[in-house]
C-alpha cells in the first residue's frame, strides 16, 4: 500500500522505491498487488512490470478507500507492506495478515510542516508520525538507510527487526551509464535532481549559486517538476540568475544520465530524506560528488565523495567551491566506487527477508495462542 503509484503525476522517490521493490518481487516469483490513490485519467486496475495496481480514492480519501477495498480482498494475501509516506494507513489496526511498515524516516513530520505550515493536513501528518512508534513498534520494519534505522531504534523499535533495504539503481540506468560517453569535467555545472518542493531547500541552493557567481561562471540545472516551481522561477528572476539557471522538467532516463554526466557537483539542501536518496545515488553512479545536508549523510564519505553541509547558503557555496577546486577526478572515482553494486535486486532481497521474518513471527504467535 502506498499513497501513489509510479504513474501518478506527482510520483517521486517513494513511488519509484515501492515500484522497484514490487517489480523485483514479481521477478522472484511472487504475486504483488499495489493499492494506491487514483488520479485524472487513471485506470482503476492496471498491470505495470507485472505489478497489479488497484487504484481507489483520491489524495485524502485514499485512506478510507484502501480500507474498504482491503476488507473485500484481505483473504488473498500473505503479508502487507505498508509504505508510510508522511501519513500512515494504520493497517495493523485492521489487518488479518502480518504488516511490515516501510518507514523512510521517523521524523518526516518536519518536512510536512515546512511544506504546508500549520494546517489541518500537516497537523494530521504530525499526529500520524507521533503514533508510528506506538502502533508499529512491535512490527518487523523495512527502512532505507542505516541513519533511518538508528532513528527508529532511538524511537523504541527493536534493532533486530529493522531491515535496511537501500534504494538502488536499475538495470537500464546502469546500462546507460556504461554506454553514454563522458563529458569534459570538471566544469562549473551544478545539478539538482528531484521533486520541486519547498522542503527540498532549492531556494538555499539558489542563494549559494548567487554567491558563487560573483567569482565563478556557475551554471545550475534543476531537473524535475513540482508545485514549488513557479516560486522558484520567481526567485531566480528576483536574484538575477535567469542567465545561468535552467529548469529542465521531467526527463527520460537517457537524458538524466546525460545531464548528470555533464555536471560536476550534485547539491541538495533538503530538510529530511531519511539518510539516502535515489537521486544522490544516481549522481554518484555518474561520477558526480555530492554536497548535501545531513538528511543524506549515508551517501557521503566526507571529503572523499563529497561534503555534508548545513542548510546555509554561504557554507553550501563554500563546499561547492572546495569540490571544484580539489582533485575532482579522484572524488569522481570514489563516488563511482561507493555506489557500485547497490541495485534494486539486492534491495528487494533484503526487503523479502523482512517480509518472511514477519510471516514467520506471525505464524509462531498464532501457534502459541492456540496452545494457550
Amino acid at each position: 500500500m502506498n499513497w501513489r503509484d509510479i504513474r501518478h503525476p506527482e510520483a517521486g522517490g517513494a513511488e519509484l522505491y515501492v515500484h522497484s521493490l514490487c517489480s523485483e518481487f514479481v521477478k522472484l516469483g511472487h504475486e504483488v498487488c499495489l493499492y494506491s490513490s487514483s488520479f485524472l485519467g487513471a485506470k482503476t486496475k492496471e498491470e505495470i512490470d507485472g505489478v497489479k495496481i488497484m487504484r481507489c480514492g483520491e489524495r485524502f480519501s485514499v485512506y478510507w478507500s484502501v480500507y474498504v477495498q482491503y476488507l473485500k480482498d484481505r483473504i488473498k494475501y500473505d503479508v502487507v507492506l505498508e509504505s508510510i509516506n508522511t501519513i500512515p494507513f494504520f493497517i495493523p489496526l485492521y489487518a488479518v495478515q502480518p504488516v511490515v511498515p516501510l518507514i523512510y524516516s521517523i521524523n518526516n513530520g518536519r518536512a510536512l510542516m515546512k511544506e504546508l505550515g500549520i494546517t489541518p493536513v500537516s497537523l494530521v501528518g504530525w499526529l500520524g508520525n507521533f503514533l508510528i512508534p506506538i502502533i508499529y513498534r512491535r512490527a518487523v520494519v523495512v527502512t532505507i538507510s542505516e541513519t533511518s534505522k538508528e532513528e527508529l531504534v532511538a524511537a523504541g523499535f527493536d534493532a533486530s527487526r529493522v531491515f535496511v533495504a537501500k534504494p538502488g539503481v536499475g538495470i537500464d540506468f546502469e546500462r546507460l551509464v556504461k554506454i553514454i560517453p563522458e563529458s569534459t569535467r570538471p566544469n562549473y555545472r551544478i545539478v539538482y535532481l528531484g521533486r520541486l518542493k519547498k522542503y527540498k531547500g532549492i531556494d538555499i541552493l539558489l542563494q549559494a549559486v548567487a554567491i558563487l557567481r560573483r567569482s565563478l561562471p556557475i551554471e545550475l540545472l534543476i531537473v524535475g517538476k513540482g508545485d514549488y516551481e513557479s516560486q522558484l522561477r520567481r526567485k531566480v528572476a528576483e536574484i538575477g540568475l535567469t542567465d545561468c539557471v535552467q529548469f529542465t522538467g521531467f526527463v527520460s532516463e537517457e537524458e538524466k544520465v546525460i545531464l548528470l554526466k555533464s555536471s560536476s557537483v550534485f547539491v541538495c539542501c533538503s530538510i529530511d530524506e531519511g539518510g539516502w536518496t535515489i537521486a544522490g545515488l544516481e549522481a554518484l553512479r555518474c561520477g558526480v560528488p555530492l554536497v548535501v545536508t545531513d538528511s543524506q549523510r549515508d551517501l557521503v564519505q566526507e571529503g572523499i565523495t563529497g561534503f555534508i553541509t548545513p542548510p546555509q547558503p554561504e557554507i553550501v557555496a563554500d563546499r561547492i567551491r572546495i569540490v571544484l577546486g580539489r582533485d575532482w577526478k579522484s572524488m569522481s572515482i570514489a563516488s563511482r566506487r561507493l555506489s557500485a553494486g547497490i541495485t534494486w535486486k539486492n534491495s528487494a532481497m533484503v526487503a523479502l527477508k523482512g517480509l518472511n521474518s514477519a510471516i514467520n513471527k506471525y505464524h509462531l504467535n498464532v501457534i502459541a495462542r492456540h496452545r494457550n
